[in-house]
């Protein structure tokens, strides 16, 4: 190309650019007199500013969010592997000791696992919205309209739906984050968690009940709101709930250190047991889905 040319080319591509910045400076004055032509560029740079904001938003809670319980995970698995540390010099390689340890770390490691796949599927997730939003939503949008001839067709089915529940919930498993798996792993990590670290009791058996109540309220509303097939999280919740109870059961006597006679009575809802499952249950509710 010809020297003289790629000079001018530079000359104008510099003087553009500082004409755009000398005129984005001058906007507030031009605003205070009334320029349309400013309130309107104005305007519009104001929108898609307030457009990039909400879409990087949304996508630093949702990363904050992983984040938040990938610690929470690696946190309960650290007091895990120290508990773990602490009773092998204390008492040796006891059968109980090993049995229990070295399964609350895998499942631990592997609850870690799960939880950087999520964070990693969710960051991915996310930048595909804000890339393809306007795709996305339409496509939802085109799913959620139904012809009465589907709705004709849906309700013929449904006897053969409710038939279909387990293979239906064994796919749900296989496409989903939110699955059964993901909730008892994240369950068993929960209450690892608990039992291996300083925890504060309810003060009476009384309290303990009356708050375990209020979170199974309060799960239920929960899965209401999140999960997209009440149904299958609805027996998600109550499989939790007996598997978290006979969990909290078993490691209560063997990595507790708590008596049958008080597991087996009123007076286990005034130990860290049902503080396990509540916080357990919660754990796995929230992590075992996207």
């Amino acid at each position: 190309m010809n020297p003289i040319l790629s000079l001018m080319n530079s000359t104008n591509t510099t003087s553009l650019l500082g004409f755009t910045q000398g005129y984005l400076y001058s906007l507030p004055g031009l605003i205070l007199q009334g320029d349309f032509v400013a309130i309107t560029i104005s305007s519009i740079i104001f929108l898609a500013a307030l457009f990039i904001v909400n879409k990087i938003t949304s996508l630093m809670l949702i990363l904050i969010k992983k984040t938040i319980f990938l610690l929470i995970t690696g946190l309960a698995v650290y007091y895990l592997a120290t508990d773990f540390h602490i009773r092998l010099l204390a008492s040796g390689l006891t059968l109980e000791t090993i049995v229990f340890g070295v399964f609350g770390v895998l499942i631990g490691l592997f609850g870690i696992f799960l939880s950087i796949k999520t964070w990693f599927s969710g960051a991915k997730e996310s930048f595909g919205e804000i890339k393809y939003g306007s795709d996305f939503a339409s496509k939802d949008k085109g799913l959620e309209i139904k012809s009465e001839d589907e709705q004709g067709i849906e309700k013929q089915d449904i006897i053969t739906e409710l038939k279909g529940l387990k293979n239906e919930f064994s796919l749900q498993m296989i496409k989903h984050d939110k699955n059964l798996l993901s909730v008892l792993v994240y369950l068993i990590i929960g209450q690892f968690g608990i039992f291996s670290s300083p925890t504060i009791a309810p003060p009476n058996p009384q309290l303990g009940l009356t708050f375990f109540f209020l979170f199974l309220f309060g799960a239920v509303i929960f899965v209401r709101q999140t999960y997209k097939n009440f149904r299958i999280g609805l027996l998600h919740l109550i499989i939790a709930l007996f598997f978290g109870l006979l969990l909290s059961l078993i490691l209560g006597y063997f990595w507790g250190g708590i008596e049958l006679s008080t597991l087996f009575s009123f007076q286990y809802f005034g130990t860290s047991c049902v503080v396990a499952v509540i916080t357990g249950m919660a754990v796995s509710l929230i992590m075992g889905g996207k």
